[in-house]
C-alpha cells in the first residue's frame, strides 16, 4: 500500500510539473505571438515605409491631412510605421485609390510628386 501512495505522490508531482511547464509554454507563446513575426517581406515593407513613404506623405500630404483640422477628418500623421498603416487599412486603400487616380494631392496643391515618387507610393500601398 505504501508503494501505491508513493507512486501516487510521484504521479501528482509529475502532473503538477507538467501543468506548470505547459502553462509557461502557452503564456510564452501568447506573448511571442503578440509581437510581429520576423517576416523578411514585412521587414522590407517597413524599411521602405521609413525611407520612402513617410517622407512622401510628409511632403505631399501632411499640409492638408495633418494634425490640425485634417481635411476629410483624415490625419495621415498617424501613419508612423507599417503597423499603423495596416491598422487603418480602410483609409490606406482610399489613399491608394486617390493616388492612382491622380486625385491626391489635388491639382491646386502647391507641390505635386514626381511620377516616379507617386508610383513608388502606389506600389508600396498595393
Amino acid at each position: 500500500m505504501q508503494i501505491r501512495s508513493s507512486i501516487g505522490r510521484v504521479v501528482v508531482c509529475l502532473v503538477t510539473a507538467l501543468c506548470i511547464a505547459l502553462g509557461a509554454y502557452i503564456s510564452r507563446g501568447q506573448t511571442d505571438s503578440s509581437q510581429p513575426q520576423a517576416d523578411p517581406a514585412l521587414a522590407q515593407l517597413d524599411t521602405r515605409f521609413t525611407a520612402t513613404i513617410k517622407p512622401f506623405l510628409q511632403t505631399n500630404c501632411f499640409s492638408c491631412h495633418g494634425q490640425d483640422k485634417p481635411e476629410a477628418g483624415f490625419d495621415l500623421t498617424t501613419y508612423t510605421s507599417l503597423a499603423s498603416v495596416m491598422n487603418d487599412s480602410h483609409h490606406a486603400l482610399l489613399l491608394l485609390q486617390r493616388l492612382k487616380g491622380h486625385e491626391m494631392p489635388p491639382k491646386d496643391a502647391p507641390e505635386q510628386p514626381s511620377a516616379d515618387a507617386r508610383q513608388q507610393a502606389i506600389d508600396w500601398f498595393q
